[in-house]
């Protein structure tokens, strides 16, 4: 686990928890770990749906958080891979603390840079993208609903690799608290609807 003891000094961090906005210090977190160590970054609102290991071939890869390709903030990374070194993290990371002081809005130096960095290097369209080796997956991969849309399970498909329940732990709503629930309570109904013969098979065939 990183925090401030055991991570290099950098003074976007320290003005980002200075200004309280944990956000932007994992903005900066995720982009210095995954240039050193490599590996995949997932926000804690992240489920698994299914396992990454088919898209381990490619050296970096994100994926496209809404259809809409000229919004500012297209391409999500919430879900990042990337190995050591990879020109397209260092580069968020250099432009992140060029532009940025850490009091931003967590969207401008997360998705909006994303996007923004990919777009400058040859992103051009919705869809399945290769930018200087980062596959770019669209929306049903990792985001089959967007933050502006309800969530129905017919939106999960048979690429879906992960839902972004877009937690947002720092708002304390009483709406977005029950939005949430909700959601999360119809996916698990649905989905033990869908799993459920599978399961009792395997009981009967292991007998368990």
């Amino acid at each position: 686990m990183w925090n401030e003891s055991n991570i290099p000094y950098s003074k976007y961090l320290n003005q980002a928890l200075a200004n309280q906005k944990p956000a932007n210090a994992s903005n900066w977190t995720r982009l210095w770990a995954l240039q050193k160590y490599g590996g995949i970054y997932l926000d804690t609102d992240i489920e698994m749906i299914r396992p990454l290991d088919d898209l381990m071939e490619y050296p970096a890869f994100v994926g496209f958080e809404v259809r809409e390709f000229g919004w500012d903030g297209c391409v999500n990374n919430a879900v990042l891979r990337s190995e050591p070194d990879h020109w397209f993290v260092g580069t968020m990371r250099n432009q992140l603390e060029r532009e940025f002081d850490g009091s931003e809005d967590a969207h401008f130096s997360s998705p909006h840079l994303t996007t923004a960095v990919l777009k400058k290097h040859g992103l051009s369209s919705y869809g399945k993208s290769n930018v200087k080796g980062v596959e770019v997956f669209p929306i049903e991969y990792f985001y089959p609903f967007g933050w502006h849309e309800p969530f129905r399970i017919k939106c999960i498909s048979a690429q879906t690799k992960t839902i972004h329940w877009y937690g947002k732990s720092w708002c304390k709503t009483k709406k977005h608290n029950q939005i949430k629930s909700t959601a999360i309570e119809l996916f698990n109904k649905a989905a033990w609807k869908i799993f459920k013969p599978w399961i009792v098979a395997c009981n009967i065939v292991t007998g368990k």
